[in-house]
């Protein structure tokens, strides 16, 4: 039988060990001894390595919590500023709310207060204008009874009763029709300026009209045309005059001294 030994080199000797012993303990000894020297040597470089980058942590860190208020701020100085427009469109709401109504007061006070006639006028509410209604068509409201109080042919006015605006068309039961004299077609005899020049105004539709003069007439624009066949209420005034060097007559035209979009109130006459 064959047996196999193992080489003598390979074996462990005691000697070897011990001496990996000794080595040991002395290492470790020295890891005891030197420690704290060791840690010592090695604190300036450290630090003075890690100093930068603890200085950028630190700034990080604060630039982070500057950021984190900031941010809040912002947030809380936005919904401030909503919370203050809100407000402003609230009073900016009453103050014109509040404009309007000193306004139709003072319309109202210059309708009942001024006006200078013997007999009181029918004040009714224009409740359709011209775009909603016809061309120089007005519907006003009537209120329980008024339908009794009206006829047609009466006439209509605004501006305390001095502007002549056209007659009652037609009556309903709860409202009526009004036809402007500036639909287009109709006639009024009119007197323009100071020296009251007699014409015949036609109706142009849209509040306006025109008349023709001999040429010559002293007219200017800016004079008034008064509708002196109806208790001589203002029609308007000269807005321009053509003229042709081949036409032995001008063309002057005018239109109603009032917004007809913006009227509110108008007062019923009896003709």
């Amino acid at each position: 039988m064959k047996m196999n030994y193992r080489r003598a080199d390979e074996r462990r000797s005691p000697r070897r060990f011990g001496w990996s012993l000794v080595i040991l303990i002395l290492f470790l000894s020295g890891i005891v001894f030197w420690g704290a020297k060791l840690s010592t040597w090695f604190y300036g470089p450290v630090a003075l390595v890690s100093r930068p980058f603890l200085a950028v942590g630190k700034v990080t860190v604060d630039l982070a919590t500057d950021l984190k208020q900031f941010v809040r701020f912002k947030k809380s100085l936005v919904a401030e500023n909503q919370k203050l427009k809100l407000e402003n469109l609230r009073l900016k709401n009453i103050w014109q709310s509040n404009q309007t109504i000193s306004q139709e007061n003072l319309e109202l006070k210059k309708i009942v207060g001024l006006n200078s006639r013997s007999e009181k006028p029918l004040l009714l509410a224009v409740t359709a204008r011209p775009i909603i209604t016809p061309h120089d068509i007005l519907i006003v409201s009537l209120g329980d009874d008024q339908s009794r109080l009206i006829k047609v042919g009466d006439l209509v006015t605004t501006g305390g009763g001095q502007v002549l605006l056209g007659r009652v068309a037609e009556i309903y039961r709860s409202s009526a029709k009004i036809k402007l004299f500036t639909s287009f077609g109709d006639q009024v005899i009119v007197a323009i300026g100071p020296k009251s020049i007699p014409a015949i105004a036609k109706g142009l539709g849209s509040g306006n009209f025109s008349l023709s003069l001999p040429r010559g007439t002293e007219i200017a624009v800016g004079d008034s045309v008064f509708a002196n066949s109806y208790r001589n209420l203002l029609l308007g005034s000269v807005g321009a005059i053509e003229a042709k060097s081949s036409d032995p007559y001008i063309r002057v035209l005018f239109r109603l001294p009032i917004n007809l979009y913006e009227l509110k109130w108008v007062e019923i006459y009896e003709n």
